[in-house]
């Protein structure tokens, strides 16, 4: 049974972009990270993709990371 959810990529783009966004970083910011996300998941480096942005945002809410 296959277990797998599928999401278009363009989507999580976007919702990558609104987070960092709902934390007041910077547009341009936000979008760099979210393709940088993007295309770590893209290169097959799961570890540095869409994967870590649970980690950043419980680091922008810990107030770790400088917006």
């Amino acid at each position: 049974m296959n277990n797998h959810i599928f999401f278009n990529r363009n989507s999580l783009i976007n919702f990558s972009i609104n987070v960092f966004k709902y934390f007041k970083i910077p547009e341009k910011d936000a979008v760099l990270a979210a393709k940088v996300l993007d295309y770590s998941d893209i290169r097959g480096i799961d570890s540095h993709g869409i994967a870590r942005l649970h980690t950043y945002l419980d680091m922008l809410e810990l107030r770790r990371i400088n917006t």
